[in-house]
């Protein structure tokens, strides 16, 4: 089960080890000295970066540690044992270009960006004369951008999705799509997310060692089924009259009447998206991977994503 709800393998290599509180400050000296001098590869550039409490990675949410993880392996993967010395504009831009392969254009920004970033500390908090250099370096070529996404999903595609969730037993990605469509709302603060207990931010829900946060809740609607939400884009107070998809899905869930639904027929506490599969909140990873099969069978076509929900936004 904890492999299911939070992405299997390769999600678990993803995450960060907590490290004992009485090694920190050994790991903290340790990362200040590894590397130093002009023998410094990306594999110690990137360990300090990690490691160092003055960097910005130890406050960074748990989302995007992960995110960098990903991309600081992948970086670390191709070129770790590069020396940073032997850097210049030349060898940079060969990366991109080889990144950019086969049209990953999107793939090789993020990796060059991550470049850009890890050289950013080792120039301010190593005060590194390499990572220096290449900083300025970095600061004046220019890179290809990718091209800006303009897909969008229609209405018509929602209640297809909307409806196909239902063929496949699974009512909680339908009542998630109706509240991303019709209130523009990202993934994230309709599912919410599993973090590691020691994360910032309080719960009541913790399984497998991490803890639930920031998804849609029973509470944040009252009586008059208006809804109060701080979200990623700020706080969101919205008359859930005005959404028909999610009204609808509340009559086809809860029984809700959807011109005259009282508030009572609806749950009073916890979390609103609540997968099938065990009654808790779902991760990320498997509704990303069930919400594509569900719209897949709907027809909608795979350039499509779910992040195109927020409709007119």
């Amino acid at each position: 089960m904890a492999v299911r709800r939070h992405g299997g393998r390769a999600a678990a290599e993803e995450r960060i080890a907590e490290e004992p509180a009485d090694a920190e400050q050994d790991e903290e000296s340790a990362a200040r000295d590894i590397g130093s001098g002009t023998g410094r590869t990306i594999n110690d550039l990137i360990a300090s970066y990690k490691n160092d409490a003055d960097s910005n990675f130890p406050s960074l949410s748990f989302a995007t540690r992960e995110q960098y993880e990903a991309l600081l392996r992948l970086v670390a993967k191709d070129h770790g044992e590069e020396r940073i010395s032997d850097l210049n504009a030349r060898v940079l831009k060969r990366w991109h270009t080889e990144w950019s392969e086969g049209g990953k254009i999107a793939v090789a920004h993020s990796k060059i960006g991550m470049v850009r970033r890890i050289m950013g500390y080792g120039a301010t908090m190593l005060e590194d004369a390499d990572c220096v250099r290449l900083s300025l370096v970095l600061n004046k070529l220019k890179f290809e951008l990718p091209k800006a996404r303009t897909e969008k999903m229609t209405e018509e595609q929602a209640n297809a999705i909307r409806a196909m969730a239902h063929q496949k037993e699974r009512p909680s990605i339908a009542l998630a799509q109706a509240f991303q469509f019709d209130l523009g709302l990202r993934q994230k603060d309709v599912i919410g997310d599993w973090v590691p207990v020691a994360d910032r931010g309080e719960s009541d829900l913790i399984d497998d060692n991490k803890k639930w946060v920031r998804g849609l809740r029973w509470e944040d609607i009252d009586d008059r089924l208006i809804l109060r939400k701080q979200t990623t884009f700020g706080d969101l107070v919205f008359d859930l009259h005005m959404s028909p998809m999610v009204m609808a899905e509340f009559a086809a869930q809860f029984g809700l009447e959807a011109d005259f639904g009282e508030r009572n027929a609806l749950p009073q506490k916890g979390p609103v998206i609540l997968s099938e599969f065990d009654n808790l909140p779902w991760s990320a990873p498997e509704f990303r991977r069930w919400w594509r099969l569900i719209a897949d069978a709907a027809g909608v076509p795979p350039e499509i994503r779910n992040s195109d929900s927020r409709k007119g936004l």
